[in-house]
């Protein structure tokens, strides 16, 4: 008796753990995260894209946010829609900078398609220093301070008594 209820026991696991398989294969919603370039120069752009495949056409939510971890969105595109035979393709473009030089992450981001949400690849991005070439390039001295006229007191108050004189006529009419 104790063999069986081993037996069934056993096989129970099996059945829900290629239920498990079956319906991630099944998901009727899949993302798909890539990048034009790991690796940019410092102020560079690099573009970020999010590919939501879908049965039908449901709501999508992409991230609406000014930064993707330590990259900054610099550019926001405008959501393109391709159109299968039996799927519809929603692809979504950023563009991203950062301005110190290293080896930063683009977290996993959250996009939502219908009452689902689905996280993205988090993806390894490396930024490198500009050189520049001091020896070609040509040094120039530092401007010197200029003093800066500060408007009279006598073309201010005039100023403001005109305004003044401006705001109660429109107020009378």
């Amino acid at each position: 008796m104790l063999r069986v209820n081993k037996h069934i026991t056993y096989f129970k696991n099996i059945i829900i753990v290629l239920a498990l398989i079956i319906s991630g294969f099944c998901a009727n919603a899949q993302i798909k995260t890539s990048v034009d370039s790991t690796s940019i120069k410092i102020g560079e752009e690099l573009i970020i894209s999010f590919k939501v495949e879908t049965d039908s056409l449901k709501n999508v939510a992409f991230p609406e946010t000014k930064s993707f971890g330590a990259l900054e969105v610099i550019e926001n595109y405008k959501t393109d829609t391709l159109i299968g035979e039996s799927k519809v393709a929603l692809i979504k473009q950023y563009g991203l900078t950062q301005f110190d030089s290293g080896t930063y992450i683009i977290p996993q981001q959250k996009i939502l398609v219908g009452n689902k949400t689905l996280l993205s690849d988090s993806i390894k991005i490396n930024v490198s220093s500009v050189k520049v070439d001091t020896t070609k390039q040509k040094l120039y001295d530092i401007k010197p301070i200029f003093q800066v006229k500060k408007p009279s007191f006598k073309k201010t108050i005039l100023n403001w008594l005109l305004i003044l004189i401006a705001t109660t006529a429109v107020i009378s009419i």
